[in-house]
């Protein structure tokens, strides 16, 4: 069972997401920004993967969110860094290669079923543990 964390300021986005989950991982949703501090909150839950909105991402202080290796930072006690999934609106393909600049490993489209969410959790998980191997960023040889 893994530890998800859910950053959406879409309190329908954050519902589906943690009742699409239950039962096969451990999930903690979070509006952005929160009072009382944003990283530490969501670092504090020690997510394997943190799912956040392309929405919060544009807000200020929410690139942040694609940094992994800060949130693990910020609480010491993580061996890995998570893996980031963002959540793109219908039509924002484009801003993909921007967003893995920035630290995305995976992206998901909205609107999205439960089956296609669990499949991303699982490669981004996979990949970022080391039990699948991906050449996404090796050359590419000719």
């Amino acid at each position: 069972m893994a530890r998800i964390s859910v950053v959406s300021n879409d309190l329908d986005t954050r519902l589906r997401i943690v009742s699409g989950l239950d039962g096969y991982h451990d999930v903690s949703a979070h509006s952005w920004p929160h009072k009382g501090g944003d990283l530490p909150l969501i670092a504090a839950h020690l997510p394997d993967v943190v799912i956040v909105d392309v929405d919060v991402v544009r807000k200020p202080g929410g690139s942040a969110l694609l940094d992994a290796a800060g949130l693990a930072a910020a609480t010491g006690k993580r061996a890995h860094p998570p893996a980031i999934l963002v959540l793109l609106n219908e039509g924002e393909e484009d801003r993909i290669v921007t967003l893995f600049e920035a630290g995305a490993d995976d992206y998901l489209v909205k609107p999205f079923d439960t089956k296609t969410l669990r499949s991303k959790l699982d490669g981004v998980q996979a990949v970022r543990l080391g039990l699948l191997e991906t050449s996404a960023h090796d050359p590419i040889a000719i």
